[in-house]
C-alpha cells in the first residue's frame, strides 16, 4: 500500500483547510491487521503573515525555498492485532474521535500561521546546530 494508503474521508474546515483521512492498515497475520489511520493536513506558507513574527526574515526566504511554499501537518492513530471484520469500523471511530478532540484546534484561523511559525522555528534551530557542528569540525580539522 502507498505510504500515504487510501483515502477514506476529507473535511473542510472553516479556515479554507483540508483534514484527508488515510487508511494505512496492514495485514499482520490471518484475519488480523495493525489499523493505522494517518491524517493529513496540507498548509501553505504565507510567508507575508510571518516576516513580522521571525529575527531574521532572510532565514525565513531560505525556510519558504526549502519547503517549497507548503507543508504538510501529520499525525496518526494505530491499533495493533485488530481482527479484519472491525477494522472498517474502527478507523471509522479513530476518525471521528480525532475529528471531536482536534476540530476547533485544527479550525483555528490562525492554525496555519501557528503551524508554519513552529516548524520553521524547529527547522531555524535545527540550521543553527547544523552550521555549529560544522564549524567544530573545520575547527578541529584545521587544529590537526
Amino acid at each position: 500500500m502507498p505510504e500515504n494508503g487510501r483515502i477514506i474521508r476529507q473535511i473542510d474546515l472553516s479556515n479554507g483547510l483540508t483534514v484527508t483521512f488515510h487508511d494505512c492498515s496492514q495485514a499482520i497475520v490471518g484475519d488480523r491487521s495493525q489499523a493505522r489511520l494517518l491524517i493529513t493536513i496540507p498548509v501553505t506558507i504565507e510567508p507575508a503573515k510571518l516576516e513580522t513574527k521571525v529575527e531574521h526574515p532572510e532565514t525565513l526566504r531560505r525556510f519558504v525555498e526549502e519547503m517549497r511554499g507548503g507543508l504538510e501537518f501529520q499525525s496518526s492513530r494505530t491499533r495493533n492485532f485488530i481482527s479484519n471484520d472491525v477494522l472498517v469500523s474502527l478507523l471509522r471511530d479513530m476518525a471521528e474521535e480525532f475529528i471531536r478532540t482536534n476540530i476547533g484546534y485544527l479550525s483555528h484561523p490562525d492554525f496555519s500561521t501557528r503551524y508554519v511559525l513552529k516548524r520553521f522555528l524547529e527547522w531555524e534551530r535545527e540550521e543553527a546546530i547544523q552550521r555549529a557542528h560544522t564549524e567544530a569540525v573545520r575547527a578541529y580539522d584545521q587544529n590537526e
